[in-house]
C-alpha cells in the first residue's frame, strides 16, 4: 500500500482532516507563528539589547551565556528566516506533487510576483507614511542613547512618492531589498527560490528514483549562489523523503524508508536537527566542533541551520504529539497572519517601539522593565495590525475584481464601436 504524508496524517491526527480540506497543515502554521515571533524578538534585541543579538566578548556573563546556549534562537533572526524558506520549499513540493500537469504552471513566476507585491506594497506604504508624518523615532532614540546605534543605519532618508509607490514595491525589493522595510531583503530569495523549486519539483514528481539526488544536487548548486536558496531545496527534499518513502526503491529511498521506520533514529535526528537549527553566530560554546568541519560547510551557517530545520520538520511530520503541540490555536493564529506580522513589525518597532522608549526614558523605570514593556507593546501592536489587514484582503480582492470587470467592459464597448 502506498502511503503519503497526508494520508498518514488523516489516519493519525484528526486536525489533519480539516487541513486536508483547506489544503493547509495546521502544525506548519504553528511553526510559522513561532518563527514570526522570533523575527520580532530579533529586531527588538538588535535595537534595545544588542548584546543579546550580536555576541560581544565584553558583555555581561548572562548575555554571553545566552548567546552560547540554544536560547540564542530567540533573537537569531537567521534561524527564523531559514525556517520560512524551508517551509516554502516543503509546501511548494507538496503542491506540485499533488497537482496535475497544467499549462498554468508556466505562470507561476507571475503569480508569485503578484503575491509578493501584495505583501510588500502595504508595508512599504505604511513605513513611508510614518516617515512623512515624522512618526519614526528611532533616530531620536539613538541620539539619546548611543547603545541603540543599530537603528541609525535604517530609514534615515527622506521618503519619495516615486520610490514608495512604484520603484520600491514593484522593482527594487526584488533586486536588492527595501530601504523602507529592512527585513524585505528576504523577498528576492522568496521570489527566485519559489520559482526554481517549482520547476525542480515539477521534474522530480515524475522521476521518483532520482528525485532525492536531484534535490541534493540542486541544493549544492544553490549553496554556491546563496544559502537562502539552498534552504528551499532542503524543504522540498524533506517532503520527498516523507511522501515517497514507499515508492522509491533506489538505495537512497530504501535507506530513508528504514530510518523513518525506526523511532529511535527519528528522535536522534530530531535532537541533532535542533542542535543545528540553534547554531549561534560565532559557532562557539556547544557548536565549537562545527568550526573544525571543512570550510565549505563551516562557512555556510545558513545552510547548517536550514538542514537542522529540515530534520526537525521530518520529525514533526512523524510524531503526532508534536503536531498537536504546534496546532494549538494561538500558534495557528500567529502562523496564518505571519506574512503580515513579518511585513509590518519593522515600521511598528521603529515608530511605536522607539517612541515608547523616549517616553519611558523620562521615568525611573529600570531599563530591563522598559524594554520588556516595549517588546510586549510592539508584539501586540504588530499582531493587531496584521490581523486587521487580513480582514481588508477580501475587500481589496473584491475591488480588484470590480476594476477588472470595468476594464473588460470598456474594451468590449470599444470593439463594438
Amino acid at each position: 500500500m502506498n502511503t503519503t504524508i497526508d494520508a498518514e496524517l488523516q489516519m493519525k491526527h484528526p486536525i489533519a482532516k480539516e487541513s486536508k480540506a483547506e489544503t493547509r497543515l495546521d502544525y506548519l502554521d504553528g511553526l510559522r507563528g513561532i518563527a514570526s515571533v522570533f523575527v520580532i524578538l530579533c529586531h527588538l534585541a538588535a535595537i534595545f539589547l544588542s548584546s543579546y543579538h550580536t555576541y560581544q566578548p565584553d558583555a555581561s556573563a548572562l548575555s554571553r551565556f545566552f548567546m552560547n546556549s540554544p536560547l540564542n534562537i530567540l533573537t537569531n533572526g537567521s534561524t527564523a528566516v531559514q525556517c520560512f524558506f524551508v517551509l516554502s520549499g516543503f509546501l511548494i513540493a507538496r503542491k506540485m506533487y499533488r497537482s496535475q500537469p497544467k499549462v498554468s504552471h508556466a505562470l507561476s513566476p507571475v503569480r508569485q510576483y503578484v503575491k509578493l507585491v501584495k505583501l510588500v506594497f502595504p508595508a512599504i506604504l505604511f513605513a513611508a507614511v510614518l516617515m512623512w508624518c515624522g512618526l519614526m523615532f528611532h533616530l531620536k532614540a539613538a541620539e539619546q542613547n548611543p547603545n541603540l546605534s543599530f537603528a541609525l543605519d535604517y530609514n534615515n532618508f527622506k521618503p519619495s512618492v516615486l520610490n514608495a509607490f512604484l520603484l520600491e514595491p514593484f522593482y527594487r525589493v526584488f533586486v536588492e531589498g527595501s530601504r523602507y522595510v529592512e527585513p524585505f531583503w528576504t523577498i528576492r530569495f522568496e521570489f527566485y527560490g519559489a520559482i526554481l523549486i517549482t520547476a525542480i519539483s515539477y521534474f522530480a514528481k515524475d522521476h521518483v528514483k532520482i528525485a532525492k539526488l536531484t534535490y541534493l544536487f540542486c541544493g549544492f548548486v544553490f549553496a554556491l549562489i546563496s544559502p537562502h536558496l539552498a534552504a528551499f531545496s532542503i524543504g522540498a527534499l524533506a517532503f520527498d523523503c516523507l511522501d515517497r518513502k514507499e515508492l522509491d526503491d533506489s538505495y537512497i529511498g530504501k535507506g530513508v524508508r528504514w530510518i523513518l521506520s525506526k523511532k529511535v533514529f527519528l528522535i536522534l535526528l530530531g535532537i541533532f536537527g535542533a542542535y543545528l537549527a540553534c547554531l549561534n553566530q560565532t559557532m562557539t560554546g556547544m557548536w565549537a566542533p562545527i568550526r573544525h568541519l571543512p570550510g565549505f560547510i563551516s562557512n555556510h551557517a545558513g545552510i547548517i541551520r536550514a538542514l537542522g530545520i529540515g530534520l526537525c520538520l521530518v520529525c514533526i511530520c512523524k510524531f503526532v504529539f508534536l503536531q498537536k503541540l504546534l496546532s494549538i490555536k494561538p500558534l495557528k493564529f500567529a502562523g496564518k497572519i505571519s506574512p503580515y506580522t513579518y511585513a509590518f513589525h519593522w515600521p511598528v518597532t521603529l515608530s511605536l517601539g522607539c517612541g515608547l522608549y523616549l517616553l519611558l526614558a523620562k521615568t525611573k523605570l529600570p531599563y530591563s522593565v522598559s524594554v520588556l514593556f516595549i517588546g510586549i507593546a510592539v508584539t501586540i501592536a504588530t499582531f493587531a495590525l496584521a490581523f486587521a489587514y487580513t480582514k481588508l484582503i477580501p475587500l481589496i480582492a473584491a475591488l480588484e475584481q470590480w476594476i477588472g470587470r470595468k476594464i473588460c467592459s470598456l474594451f468590449k464597448k470599444e470593439k463594438v464601436n
